[in-house]
């Protein structure tokens, strides 16, 4: 009898133990978001819109500048790059984490996934995603503007302003070749475009919609920038969009301090949005 009793409390404890199976993570969850935000097809409108800022700056400014980077640097100036930029960031994945939500498919994520892996594949995800969206433009840009008759040789500096050379941060490289200037641009690009992604996320989660996820970056952007230039004790050091194109608005004085003032920008916004995405999830599983 006792034999009898040990053995069916082990089948009891066996069956009890399957009923909620411990499921296994297939693959990496920050791999699949990264392959979500990239391989979409949100990327296309990007391509019409490099095409967009390359006609309007060419039209603004008609004084071709011999280098294809030089000519760039003018196009994303007179383009209105500057205002663009956030919503360019925010276009591709930004709004993912309440569509996951919206539409169920977080709840699939999350039945083979931690949730705080969830969280954090999202999140890097969409600064990556932010940041390569901005490069592609550039990239993009220079492509069109290499199919013409460029002078790669050149070293000219054409301005709208009374500059020789780039100011800011690494324009001595101007002088050495403009592709190594623009490295410089497109690194700065890069990290600014995924800060901008980061905003859209946090703001899209604390208001519930996607859609404020990828206006919202520009309706702040724009609203800090007026404050900026408003406002006697903030410097065109304080303002993210200025960063976007250091070569231009940017005093001799403050040349120097440009470089941290960029990378505490980015620390800034970042974190910030981390900081308010983490928090306004933290007890959001159940809502899945």
């Amino acid at each position: 009898m006792g034999e009898n009793k040990l053995e069916n409390q082990t089948l009891i404890l066996k069956q009890t133990s399957g009923i909620r199976p411990r499921v296994k993570v297939k693959g990496s969850v920050l791999r699949e978001e990264l392959n979500r935000a990239i391989w979409n097809p949100r990327w296309l409108f990007l391509l019409l819109i490099a095409g967009f800022i390359v006609v309007l700056g060419s039209y603004n400014w008609s004084q071709k500048a011999p280098h294809p980077v030089n000519w760039l640097m003018l196009q994303l100036y007179f383009g209105h790059y500057q205002m663009l930029a956030p919503f360019l960031a925010a276009i591709p994945f930004t709004d993912s984490f309440v569509n996951d939500r919206d539409q169920g498919y977080g709840r699939l994520i999350l039945q083979r996934a931690p949730y705080k892996k969830y969280l954090r594949g999202k999140a890097i995800a969409i600064f990556v995603s932010g940041g390569l969206s901005l490069c592609l433009v550039l990239l993009l840009m220079l492509g069109i503007n290499a199919l013409g008759g460029a002078d790669w040789a050149s070293r000219v500096f054409v301005s709208n302003g009374s500059q020789a050379s780039p100011a800011g941060p690494f324009g001595f490289l101007y002088a050495l070749n403009p592709l190594f200037y623009f490295g410089y641009i497109l690194i700065l690009n890069f990290f600014l475009g995924g800060s901008f992604a980061l905003v859209g996320l946090a703001l899209s989660v604390m208001v519930g919609n996607r859609y404020v996820g990828i206006v919202g970056p520009v309706v702040i952007t724009q609203l800090w920038s007026f404050l900026v230039q408003r406002t006697r004790t903030l410097t065109q050091l304080a303002d993210p969009l200025e960063s976007l194109m250091p070569w231009y608005g940017v005093y001799e004085s403050a040349e120097s301090a440009m470089l941290p003032a960029q990378i505490v920008q980015v620390c800034i916004l970042s974190l910030g949005s981390l900081l308010l995405f983490f928090l306004l999830t933290r007890q959001g599983r159940n809502r899945y």
